[in-house]
């Protein structure tokens, strides 16, 4: 936790103006790391901040030593201040107490044994003591012998030293997930933030003879630039009220505008890829700094001179190390005249074909990546690095969504069952379109922050590389279809009545018929579990899985067994059309005809009803003969108020039957108790949600003159769903059907509404006015 601000209020106030913005906007460029104040400021910090330890009259009595990042020139406003004392104990008492009570925390230790101040101290605390620096000269003489013997232990401490090290980042990696850090970096413990350079760093300090070369020293110009940038934006992070270590989507505006960033999205850019380089090469240091010298002269003697070379090496060798030296040799490799051949180019198309390929090892594909060998083979992968879409729902940057969908498409050919029911169609695929499936993974993506839509700015990139890579005519056909159509079964699916003639007349239109049915659908599992590995849930299988049965075969699965039920009940089969088909692989259809049944004879309402089914979900069913303006927001209230929180709604509308609503409640009481309390209930009016419910995205996903369907999407929170229909009841919306989903931390939730005069994307602005807030705006995805 970083302590309060140690500065007077007089300099809090100078402080800003010490920090200065760099001259050019950071772009990566290892040259202008001089234009960064960040080791001034941190400088100018440390004088303030002595000047002010050195007023207590015990300060030279105690010995001070800096530690930390005080010692290491990395101090901001809010750093933690470790120092070490090895002079009078009472006198260290004193001096510790007087700066409490002034607001300054110290975090502080006396060595134990005066002769040997490693003795029962962690590693990291004698990694630290090798870059402390002595705070007063008469302490200078003590610290500099400490050093001196340290340094003698030679290999021994060393891998003291690195196997700490290396348990800390294991430990790090389990603490800080890759969602957090795509979307709100934690700049000094997350991967390739300041801790991640630091331990790098270290690595050379304590051997240096294993990094020379070109190679090392422009990995560690690399690491110098974005220690001093992202120190830069970790000290201006501190000067906000609330800045901690994370750089939080409020605080990305302010300080994009700081560094003359175009906007927070290019300034994030910037930032990931700088995550990115740093990671890799904090890795590869490691790997580096741990390799016997065999391995490392092994590796320096691959010849890598042509492009092929580069590949033959990663699928021989696909280590960090040989990652490395393909990384600072391809720009060279691919600047010769005989790499820009058409032979050069369909050979390249051979190899990538051979690492995209579901049948090979991910180890290659990921050095293929992580090499940016894969810049030199599409270039347009460039633009696209960093890029980041600021939402839960994309868990990473484009780019490493795009290796991470190559790398689902792998897992699911070894492994077909994490298809579901969708099974059969990865089965069915042949080697070709296997292939089909991994260039279109590479390419569905590679326009995304381009003006226009990304999926049809991406087709002439992904034709344009195909042909020059040798490929058919064929293959070319169908890799530029799904890049153009890759949400379409994902939409059709979740987003709209995939029982509805109108969606599968759609469908057909778009060209999702024959083989590239379950093309689009292999690729639909593995673009979903790319985006967001917890977005894949079984409501989707479901959904994606009887929208493709639909389309194979209309009248098969549940749909077909429920008319028969219907048809043996003596009503009509066309019932069957009229019902939301997730409603009715989630209760057993004797409950919906039995209901059905009464309510066409009777003239009154039926009493509510609650079910348990057999995959252990409780279900509480409503009707109404008469459909009422906010009635399905009573029964969201009402369910609230008794603590029934609904997990997943489906709404019906009739003019036979009235309203027939049926909802899956998170409960443990037996659907007895829950009956006996609705009869019990009173109706529930709209009162005021007691805590702001706010969505991430509110959009029209369809609409023509007879329906319009609506989505609400956002982070799962206590009452989201009840604001969701007050707020179309108020815009007096009529409801025709819904679909209520919660997975994760999500809900994305549905509603098919009959038109309003006033249109729709007027009525989704009164709606994303009620419901998004500012910040939220920005993110929020576009009609």
């Amino acid at each position: 936790m970083a302590t309060k601000p140690f500065l007077s209020s007089e300099d809090q106030l100078l402080a800003p103006s010490k920090l200065k913005a760099p001259a050019h906007v950071p772009d990566g460029i290892e040259t202008r790391v001089e234009e960064f104040s960040s080791l001034e400021f941190s400088e100018w910090l440390g004088q303030k901040l002595q000047t002010k330890l050195a007023k207590h009259p015990d300060w030279k009595d105690v010995k001070p030593v800096a530690l930390g990042s005080w010692s290491r020139g990395e101090l901001s406003p809010k750093s933690d201040i470790d120092m070490l004392f090895f002079g009078d104990e009472a006198a260290v008492k004193r001096l510790v107490a007087a700066v409490a009570r002034e607001g300054l925390k110290l975090r502080y230790r006396m060595p134990a044994d005066l002769t040997d101040w490693t003795v029962g101290v962690e590693p990291f605390d004698i990694l630290a003591l090798l870059r402390a620096i002595p705070l007063d000269e008469s302490a200078r003489p003590r610290l500099e012998d400490q050093q001196k013997q340290l340094r003698a232990r030679g290999p021994e401490l060393k891998k003291t030293l690195v196997r700490a090290m290396i348990d800390e980042r294991e430990s790090r990696a389990e603490r800080f997930d890759s969602i957090s850090n795509y979307l709100e970096p934690n700049l000094k413990y997350g991967p390739g933030g300041l801790r991640d350079l630091e331990q790098a760093l270290a690595l050379r300090d304590l051997d240096p003879d294993r990094f020379h070369g070109s190679d090392a020293r422009h990995a560690f110009e690399v690491l110098l630039y974005y220690k001093r940038f992202f120190l830069t934006v970790r000290q201006r992070l501190h000067f906000s009220e609330g800045g901690t270590e994370i750089l939080s989507a409020p605080e990305q505006k302010p300080i994009a505008d700081w560094f003359g960033f175009p906007s927070p999205r290019d300034f994030m850019k910037e930032i990931q890829k700088g995550v990115a380089r740093v990671s890799f090469y904090a890795d590869w240091a490691f790997e580096q700094a741990t390799a016997t010298k065999s391995r490392l002269a092994k590796v320096g003697q691959v010849k890598l001179d042509k492009p092929i070379k580069l590949f033959e090496a990663l699928e021989n060798d696909c280590s960090l190390l040989m990652q490395n030296r393909v990384r600072q040799t391809a720009d060279a490799v691919f600047m010769r005249s005989d790499a820009k051949t058409s032979a050069t180019k369909r050979a390249i198309g051979k190899q990538l074909t051979r690492l995209l390929s579901p049948a090979t090892p991910e180890g290659p594909l990921i050095a293929l990546f992580r090499s940016r060998l894969i810049d030199h083979c599409v270039p347009e992968f460039r633009r696209i690095v960093g890029h980041v879409q600021h939402d839960q729902y994309h868990r990473f940057s484009v780019d490493a969504h795009i290796l991470q969908a190559l790398r689902e498409l792998k897992r699911l050919k070894k492994k077909p069952g994490i298809a579901g029911r969708l099974q059969p169609a990865v089965k069915s695929l042949t080697p070709g379109e296997w292939d089909t499936l991994a260039f279109s993974c590479l390419y569905h993506d590679i326009a995304k922050g381009r003006e226009g839509d990304h999926s049809i700015e991406g087709i002439a990139i992904a034709r344009d590389d195909l042909k020059a890579f040798g490929k058919t005519e064929a293959l070319i056909t169908d890799v530029t279809w799904i890049v153009e159509q890759h949400l379409a079964l994902s939409a059709a699916a979740f987003r709209e009545n995939s029982r509805s003639p109108r969606t599968w007349d759609s469908l057909n239109e778009r060209g999702v018929r024959g083989r590239r049915l379950p093309l689009l659908a292999v690729f639909t599992i593995v673009d979903i579990r790319a985006t967001n590995p917890e977005a894949w849930t079984p409501w989707k299988e479901r959904l994606l899985g009887d929208l493709v049965s639909q389309l194979e075969k209309p009248e098969a699965g549940f749909v077909v067994r429920f008319m028969d039920d219907l048809a043996a009940a003596h009503l009509d089969r066309g019932w069957g059309e009229r019902f939301d088909p997730f409603l009715l692989s989630s209760i057993p259809s004797k409950h919906i005809i039995d209901d059905l049944k009464k309510a066409l004879k009777g003239t009154e309402s039926l009493p509510p009803r609650a079910i348990h089914t057999r995959k252990g979900a409780t279900w509480v069913r409503f009707h109404s003969k008469e459909d009422k303006p906010g009635l399905f927001a009573g029964y969201v209230a009402l369910l609230s108020s008794l603590g029934l929180p609904v997990r997943h709604a489906s709404i019906h509308t009739n003019d036979e039957i009235g309203v027939y609503d049926w909802f899956e409640v998170r409960t443990t009481k037996k659907p007895g108790a829950i009956e006996k309390l609705l009869k019990l209930a009173s109706p529930q009016k709209l009162a005021p949600q007691a805590k702001p419910v706010h969505f991430d995205s509110i959009d029209v996903v369809s609409s023509d003159d007879t329906e319009w369907v609506l989505s609400f999407r956002g982070r799962d929170q206590s009452g989201a769903l009840r604001e969701a229909a007050r707020a179309l009841f108020e815009e007096q919306v009529q409801l025709r059907w819904a679909r209520v989903h919660t997975w994760g931390r999500q809900m994305d939730d549905i509603f098919g509404v009959a038109p309003v005069a006033s249109g729709p994307e007027s009525l989704v602005a009164r709606l994303r006015l009620r419901l998004i807030t500012s910040d939220s705006k920005s993110a929020s995805t576009k009609t």
